[in-house]
């Protein structure tokens, strides 16, 4: 077993993790706390040389390690396409080295401060709607902070900070058409509490009573699929309009000029 090195690449990236939390709080959800304290972990080395074992203290919450070695700790990710992932377990930020940007860290961050982090039991019911909702937010903060990084996730300029969760980051964006960005606060970050479905709730009332009256409930009955229900209801509730933004290209559904904050 060896420890990790954790001199001035671990300071590096703890100060860009802050500067993220910070962003999210300004930008995003003043209140933003840490749903999970990050805990200490053993994790398998592989890359290089010999298997053995790194040891990563509390106060390593974020690391960067060659993809061959995240994914041998985390082997449900296809080869290739990882870039980063947030472990709910034991608090913990995994960037994928050569593969990640601002746009990853911001997105692994975010997952740090849901609501997902407290209710392991709606992790898997709303795996993508929370990524979706995930990157959406971050496209948001990146558009009024960072807009070089904005631009090249928008505009696919580049393979490792273009948009992931596609279908559902258009469908968010089409929804901030007629409904504030900031209602989205309420279903995602942790608000001190476990009882999402509360916060859900007021989303909810919120949505109908900005003009939607018929807005449904679509986790009553996510059938087929959670994604194609909330599509469905969408498209009933917003009508034209939302069809035409959310066909077009994605340049203009992820417009964020154009979206209600």
């Amino acid at each position: 077993m060896i420890f990790l090195d954790l001199s001035g690449t671990r300071q590096q990236l703890e100060r860009q993790l802050e500067v993220g939390l910070q962003d999210i709080k300004k930008v995003i959800f003043p209140h933003t706390q840490s749903a999970v304290p990050s805990t200490e972990r053993w994790i398998k080395t592989i890359y290089g040389g010999t298997p053995s074992k790194t040891f990563l203290p509390p106060e390593s919450r974020i690391v960067e390690l060659p993809e061959v070695d995240i994914l041998a700790n985390y082997p449900f990710h296809k080869p290739g396409t990882l870039r980063g992932l947030y472990d709910y377990e034991c608090g913990k930020i995994f960037l994928c080295r050569n593969r990640w940007c601002r746009e990853t860290l911001i997105h692994e961050t975010l997952h740090s401060v849901s609501f997902l982090g407290v209710r392991p039991d709606l992790r898997k019911k709303l795996l993508l709607f929370n990524e979706g909702l995930t990157e959406f937010l971050a496209g948001h903060l990146m558009y009024q902070r960072y807009t070089d990084c904005y631009k090249g996730w928008k505009e696919n300029l580049f393979e490792v900070c273009s948009v992931t969760y596609l279908s559902w980051v258009k469908l968010w964006g089409s929804f901030c058409r007629f409904v504030p960005i900031s209602e989205l606060t309420k279903i995602y970050f942790w608000d001190g509490t476990k009882n999402w479905e509360s916060r859900y709730a007021d989303f909810l009332t919120t949505v109908r009573q900005a003009g939607y009256p018929r807005f449904q409930d679509v986790m009553q009955n996510p059938k087929p699929t959670l994604e194609i229900r909330f599509l469905q209801e969408c498209r009933k509730a917003f009508g034209k309009r939302f069809d035409h933004i959310y066909y077009d290209p994605i340049t203009n559904s992820l417009d964020f000029s154009q979206m209600l904050l």
